[in-house]
């Protein structure tokens, strides 16, 4: 009947949704469910994104009524951000517990989910984890888990990346050291003092933007999830992958100096060859390549190695809603969401942003997600969508006629492929 509250964070600025009401002690989960079923139901678990800084399953976008009345239960969560999600320090090497307590959280909310879900008219082993930007990137950790595997039997990555490249515990450990020191906390601190902290100091302390999250630990995390996925030890099991056209919007954002390795990228011969005929513009080169780093190319990298392994679905999504339109160059990171819950009216200004044809959208593409965790195949009256084929090369472009066709990009994503993926020299 009400919401937890979320766990300590900085402000938002992407957004401009920071929860008002933060602690600690915020490990919390939502559960929307139908007042009636003649038998159990498919359960979603939605895992918010943030940067693994920012976000709870608080956030009005996540309302999780409108997919509940598709026939699922629904099920949103809390999980520790920033150093108190993700953290390496000497003093707690001792304990030998691992530092990624973020991911922790959200299996220990899974196996929550096994245990009382039932309680709720949900189906423990008809589970689909969705999850967007930080939060489908953790997806992608939990299917790569050997550990968590069978804890959900669907997955859904909005714009989850999947070359995520995490920290060794020594650099890991090396930057807590740096930036604890930067708000005057002593590298020689015991553990007793750490967790003697007021959370704001740890808010405080940790600076950057979006690459921060999960880490080599040893315990928790062992490898990045693309050696998993691309040696076919990650999950079989079903799974949506995608990304949005205007993913760079994220840039805008983005606080910090650039090296200069990635000042020097929109310059590479091979990015003129890829963006030469779409602009001239090195800024505009920079924010393609951002895209197509990122998200466009590891999403197609991942749904043609688990399509080896269980049906998998690739999707595009560039459909801008209403009020934007000719404002804005894209579906920016992160529009896809209140399409996916069919949460447009969330707040006042997305309700006013929107049309009747926005609302047609969302709710067609709300219930192909539905569809997807009732049958393991997203079926619905969006358009015809078909499994991810590697010689097809197809992919669902979610536009104002949404419709499958053969990525025209291919050539580009093949080339990012080929100097950015996992084991290149660029890529890492």
């Amino acid at each position: 009947t009400s919401f937890g509250a979320a766990c300590p964070q900085p402000d938002d600025r992407f957004s401009g949704l920071t929860p008002k009401v933060q602690d600690e002690a915020c490990l919390y989960l939502n559960v929307w469910a139908p007042k009636k079923a003649d038998a159990p139901l498919p359960v979603m678990v939605w895992l918010h994104g943030g940067a693994h800084r920012f976000g709870a399953g608080s956030v009005p976008f996540y309302d999780g009524k409108n997919l509940a009345k598709r026939g699922v239960v629904l099920v949103t969560i809390n999980y520790r951000l920033g150093y108190l999600g993700y953290f390496s320090h000497p003093a707690l090497d001792a304990e030998n517990e691992g530092g990624n307590f973020g991911l922790m959280d959200q299996k220990a909310a899974l196996e929550w989910v096994r245990d009382n879900i039932a309680a709720f008219g949900g189906d423990p082993k008809q589970v689909t984890l969705f999850g967007e930007s930080a939060g489908g990137a953790d997806t992608l950790y939990l299917m790569a888990d050997a550990k968590s595997q069978g804890l959900f039997q669907r997955a859904i990555v909005q714009s989850g990346g999947g070359w995520n490249r995490p920290l060794t515990k020594k650099k890991m450990q090396k930057d807590v050291l740096d930036n604890l020191g930067s708000v005057g906390i002593a590298q020689d601190i015991n553990a007793a003092d750490l967790r003697k902290l007021d959370a704001k100091a740890l808010v405080k302390a940790l600076v950057g933007g979006i690459g921060f999250g999960a880490f080599l630990d040893q315990k928790v995390t062992l490898e990045a999830p693309s050696k998993a996925f691309d040696e076919g030890r990650a999950a079989k099991i079903p799974l949506i992958i995608g990304s949005n056209d205007w993913e760079s919007n994220l840039l805008l954002a983005k606080s910090g100096k650039t090296g200069l390795i990635a000042r020097s990228l929109p310059y590479l011969p091979q990015v003129y060859g890829w963006y030469g005929d779409k602009t001239n513009s090195a800024q505009e080169r920079n924010s393609l390549l951002f895209r197509d780093i990122v998200f466009a190319a590891p999403a197609r990298w991942l749904a043609a190695r688990q399509s080896k392994q269980a049906p998998t679905w690739l999707y595009s999504f560039s459909y801008v809603t209403s009020g934007s339109r000719g404002k804005v160059p894209g579906a920016g990171h992160a529009a896809e969401i209140a399409y996916a819950f069919d949460t447009l009216g969330a707040t006042e200004k997305s309700a006013a942003n929107a049309s009747e044809e926005d609302h047609t959208m969302a709710h067609k593409m709300s219930d192909c997600w539905a569809a997807f965790a009732k049958t393991g195949a997203p079926n619905c009256a969006l358009a015809t969508w078909q499994p991810y084929d590697a010689n097809a090369d197809n992919v669902l472009l979610i536009d104002r006629n949404p419709r499958q066709i053969k990525l025209p990009d291919r050539k580009t994503l093949d080339g990012v492929v080929d100097l950015f993926g996992p084991g290149t020299l660029l890529g890492g």
